[in-house]
């Protein structure tokens, strides 16, 4: 998601990413992030105050929450409100049931119309899928046209079908 606000928006967002937990292997997506961003802080071991403390001093008007409810999460951080504005965006695509993070980026498959009484963000949805994804990062070779034998612009219908179908299912 950085990337994308980077790439698009470069002179009207400066990008700061507070680092919640050490990675002592230092990996290869740390370091992009900490290339990509304008600022990287590592806050580890910091205590909750004073990493509201430092987002405020930043002077950050938007702060999202990439954890949730998931391992390593500090939401008691985001209960300091140190940003007007606070989201929660995918580490964890249900609602917070918190009052201190007042939007939610999801889709509608994820959160139908029928469930925003279920939500106590407002919700933002993205068109097809809240999960951006950038998979030049993690499979560079599944952007050329090469590796895969196939022309350029080529339809490839597919259907995954489970692995044992019922003895009177027709696939």
């Amino acid at each position: 998601m950085y990337r994308f606000l980077k790439e698009t928006h470069p002179d009207v967002f400066e990008l700061h990413a507070y680092s919640l937990q050490d990675d002592p292997t230092v990996s290869p997506w740390r370091v992009q992030v900490m290339r990509d961003v304008d600022y990287f802080h590592n806050v580890v071991g910091l205590p909750d105050v004073a990493i509201a403390a430092l987002v405020q001093n930043h002077g950050i008007h938007v702060l999202f929450n990439l954890n949730g409810y998931t391992k390593g999460a500090r939401n008691e951080l985001f209960a300091l409100q140190p940003a007007p504005i606070q989201v929660q965006y995918m580490g964890f695509a249900g609602t917070m049931g918190a009052d201190y993070i007042q939007y939610l980026v999801t889709d509608e498959i994820s959160s139908t119309p029928e469930q925003f009484d279920c939500y106590s963000e407002n919700l933002v949805h993205l068109p097809h899928s809240f999960f951006v994804n950038d998979h030049r990062q993690s499979q560079p070779w599944l952007c050329n046209e090469e590796w895969l034998l196939l022309p350029r612009n080529t339809i490839v219908p597919s259907a995954l079908l489970p692995s044992k179908l019922p003895h009177n299912a027709v696939p």
